[in-house]
C-alpha cells in the first residue's frame, strides 16, 4: 500500500499548471470560439512578461464577453504563479452574485473563488498559508478595509477590477491637500503596486481611467478585445445612416414629448405579441424580457409598473378596449393568416408574467430573474443599476426614454446600451427611443469609437463634441490633461526623402487622400506608425461623399510651385514637434478664405522641418470635436 509520503511525492511529480488550457478546452467542447479570449489572455500576459507596467486596462465592448475573459485570465495567472487574485466588482450585491456565480461554475478554476466575507471567517493560521486564492469583493470601502487587514499575509497579488472606470478613479485628484477617494485609496492598499502587485482594469469605457491617471496606467499597454462573430454592438444598432437599421432590428422613434402613456402601453403590447410569435406553437414557451428605463427615481419606476400591471390585468380579464388595441397592433405586425393564432396563444399564456422593479435597493432576486427570464413575459423596470455590467439574456424590447440635461457623458451612456450582445433574434428586437436621444446616443458612440481608434494607433486622444463629454470633469487630472480644438498631430515624425516628398507634392486628386496614403504605405515610403491604420479607416467611414470630403493641404513656395508647408515664417513654430507651440491650430489659418477647402470634412496637412529632413501629418476634422489628451501618456515621438 502506498504511504502518505509516496503519495505526495508522486503527486508533486505529476502536478502541472493546466487550469488555463483545461478552461479553453472545456469552452471548445461546448462549441465556444475561444480565439478572442486566447488572444486577450496572451496580450495581457505579454504586458506582464515584458514588465511594461504593473497597471493596465483590458477593453471590450459592452456585453461582449469580458467576464469569460476574466475567468480564463484568472486561470492563466494562477498557472503563472500568482498566488492571490482579487476580483473587485461594483458595490451591488446583484452584480457581484452574477459574476461570482460565473466564476464558481468554472470547474477548471482551482481553487474555487471565495467572497471576502468567507475570508473573514478563516482562522489566523489559515490566513498565513502561502496558497493560491481567488477572492471576490465589492468596491465598498468598509469591506475593502477589512479585506486589506485579513489579506495582509497574501502574496503575489493581482487585482482584476470589473467595470474599472466606475468608483475606482480618484475624483479628488484636483482638490489640493485632499486624500484620495476612499475606493481608490483602498484598492491601492490592496494591490500594493510598490511591492510588485499588478492592477488590471476591465471595462468598456476606459477613458475615465486614462484622463484620471488611475494607478498611472499606460494606454500604450492596453489590451483590446475583439467581439465575437455573433455580437451585435455599435455598428449594428447605431449605423452611420439611420436608414440602415431597417431589416436589422425594429427602431421605434418616440415623439420628443412622450408623456402620453399610450406609447409605453403599445410598446408593452408589441413586446408580448412578438414574444408569442417567437414561441408559437410551443407548449414549453421560452421567456423573453422587456427593459423599461425612463428615469432614475423610484417613484417613476412605480408609475411604470402600475401601467404594465394595468395592461396585464385588463388582458387577463378580456377588457374589450385593450383587446381592440391588441388586435389592431397584431394586424400591423403579422400576416393576416397568423394573427388569430398568435392572439389566442398570447391570451392562453397571459398568466406567465412577472413585473420586476430594479433600482438601488437590495432586490437581488428581481435582478436575477430579470437578467435570465424564466417567465414568458418578463418586464424589468430599471434605474441606475441597468447602466452597469448586468447581462440581460433574451432581451426583446428596450424602452429607453431617460434623457439628460446638458451633455451626455460617454462612459455613462455607452454602458447603458444593454441591448448589445448576442441577439440571434435581432430582427424581432425593438428599441423604443425619442429621436433626439437616439441621435445623441449615436454621437456618444462615434466620439468614443474615434478615441479608441486613436488609442489603437498608438496615440490616445479623447474626443468630445457639442452634445457629449468624454468623462465627468471632476475625474480629469487637470494638471496633466490638455484640451485641443479639433486639430492634432498624428503618428510619428518620419524622414522625408526626395522620392516621398515628390510623390506628396504631385498628389493626384483623382483618388482619395486615404487611398493615396495607403499607396505610400504599400510602397513602403510610409508605415502605419506615421499614419495610423485606424484613423485611415475612420476617415473613410466618415466620408459619405468619398474623396470629395477629404483634402490634402499643400502650400505655395516662393516660386509659386506646390510644396510641403514649413513653419519658417511663424514665430511660434516648434521645429522639433513640427507644430505650433501650445497645441494651437495651424490648418485653419493656412486654408482661410480658400475656395478649394470649403465644405471639406477631413483635412490632412503634411508639414516639414525647417531643413526639410523630417515631416509629419497634422489632421483636423470638421465634425465639431474637442480633443483631450493625457500628457503623462504621450509617447515620445521620434
Amino acid at each position: 500500500m502506498i504511504t502518505p509520503e509516496e503519495l505526495i511525492n508522486s503527486f508533486n511529480l505529476e502536478k502541472s499548471d493546466d487550469r488555463y488550457i483545461n478552461r479553453i478546452n472545456a469552452l471548445k467542447e461546448s462549441n465556444f470560439n475561444t480565439e478572442i479570449i486566447e488572444n486577450g489572455v496572451e496580450q495581457a500576459i505579454d504586458v506582464i512578461d515584458k514588465k511594461q507596467g504593473n497597471s493596465f486596462v483590458i477593453y471590450g465592448e459592452p456585453q461582449s464577453g469580458k467576464t469569460e475573459l476574466m475567468i480564463a485570465l484568472t486561470c492563466k495567472l494562477l498557472d503563472y504563479g500568482f498566488k492571490t487574485i482579487f476580483v473587485v466588482v461594483n458595490d451591488n450585491t446583484e452584480l457581484e452574485s452574477q459574476n461570482f456565480d460565473r466564476f464558481l461554475n468554472a470547474c477548471q478554476l482551482n481553487p474555487s473563488p471565495l467572497r471576502d466575507s468567507q475570508v473573514e471567517e478563516l482562522l489566523p493560521e489559515q490566513l498565513k498559508l502561502n496558497i493560491p486564492r481567488v477572492v471576490f469583493c465589492r468596491k465598498n470601502s468598509v469591506r475593502l478595509k477589512k479585506l486589506i487587514v485579513n489579506a495582509r499575509n497574501f502574496k503575489d497579488r493581482v487585482i482584476l477590477d470589473d467595470e474599472a472606470d466606475f468608483a475606482t478613479p480618484n475624483t479628488n485628484i484636483n482638490k489640493k491637500d485632499a486624500e484620495s477617494t476612499a475606493i481608490h485609496k483602498r484598492l491601492g492598499e490592496l494591490v500594493k503596486l510598490e511591492e510588485g502587485g499588478i492592477y488590471i482594469g476591465v471595462t468598456a469605457t476606459p477613458g475615465r481611467l486614462d484622463l484620471n491617471n488611475t494607478f498611472l496606467n499606460k494606454s500604450e499597454h492596453w489590451v483590446y478585445l475583439d467581439s465575437h462573430q455573433k455580437y451585435k454592438g455599435r455598428e449594428f444598432f447605431f449605423p452611420d445612416n439611420i436608414q440602415e437599421t431597417e431589416n436589422r432590428y425594429i427602431l421605434n422613434i418616440l415623439p420628443e414629448e412622450y408623456d402620453d402613456p399610450k406609447f409605453l402601453r403599445h410598446a408593452v403590447l408589441r413586446f408580448m405579441l412578438r414574444t408569442a410569435y417567437l414561441n408559437y406553437p410551443s407548449v414549453e414557451p421560452k421567456g423573453y424580457s422587456m427593459l423599461i428605463h425612463t428615469a432614475g427615481r423610484v417613484r417613476d419606476h412605480e408609475e411604470d409598473k402600475k401601467l404594465v400591471d394595468s395592461v396585464l390585468h385588463r388582458l387577463t380579464n378580456h377588457d374589450q378596449r385593450i383587446l381592440n388595441e391588441l388586435i389592431k397592433i397584431a394586424s400591423g405586425l403579422f400576416e393576416t393568416s397568423e394573427v388569430e393564432s398568435i392572439l389566442k396563444y398570447l391570451l392562453r399564456y397571459i398568466g406567465q408574467n412577472q413585473v420586476l422593479i430594479l433600482n438601488s435597493k437590495k432586490d437581488k432576486e428581481n435582478v436575477l430573474r430579470a437578467c435570465k427570464p424564466q417567465v414568458l413575459f418578463t418586464f424589468a423596470i430599471g434605474g441606475n443599476i441597468v447602466s452597469r455590467g448586468l447581462t440581460f439574456e433574451n432581451l426583446l424590447t428596450f424602452f429607453f426614454s431617460r434623457n439628460v440635461k446638458g451633455k451626455m457623458q460617454q462612459n455613462t451612456y455607452v454602458q447603458r446600451a444593454r441591448m448589445f450582445g448576442s441577439r440571434p433574434y435581432a430582427e424581432y428586437f425593438e428599441l423604443c427611443v425619442p429621436g433626439t436621444i437616439f441621435e445623441r446616443w449615436k454621437d456618444v458612440f462615434e466620439d468614443h469609437e474615434l478615441s479608441l481608434r486613436f488609442a489603437k494607433g498608438g496615440d490616445l486622444a479623447h474626443v468630445q463634441s457639442e452634445n457629449t463629454r468624454a468623462v465627468d470633469s471632476g475625474a480629469i487630472d487637470k494638471d496633466n490633461v490638455s484640451i485641443e480644438q479639433r486639430e492634432r498631430a498624428i503618428g510619428n515624425k518620419f524622414l522625408l526623402n526626395y522620392e516621398l516628398e515628390k510623390k506628396i507634392i504631385n498628389f493626384d486628386h483623382k483618388i482619395s487622400v486615404v487611398d493615396f496614403i495607403r499607396e505610400l504605405i504599400d510602397e513602403q515610403l510610409l508605415s502605419y506608425n506615421e499614419f495610423p491604420k485606424t484613423l485611415l479607416t475612420y476617415i473613410e467611414e466618415k466620408s459619405p461623399s468619398g474623396k470629395h470630403d477629404q483634402v490634402l493641404i499643400l502650400t505655395r513656395g516662393e516660386d509659386d510651385n506646390k510644396t510641403i508647408f514649413t513653419g519658417r515664417k511663424r514665430i511660434d513654430w516648434n521645429d522639433d514637434k513640427l507644430m505650433r507651440e501650445g497645441g494651437k491650430g495651424l490648418i485653419g489659418s493656412v486654408t482661410k478664405g480658400m475656395r478649394e477647402y470649403i465644405n471639406k470634412t477631413h483635412f490632412i496637412f503634411p508639414v516639414k522641418s525647417l531643413d526639410g529632413t523630417y515631416a509629419r501629418f497634422l489632421y483636423r476634422a470638421q465634425l465639431g470635436h474637442t480633443i483631450l489628451r493625457n500628457l503623462k501618456n504621450i509617447k515620445k515621438r521620434s
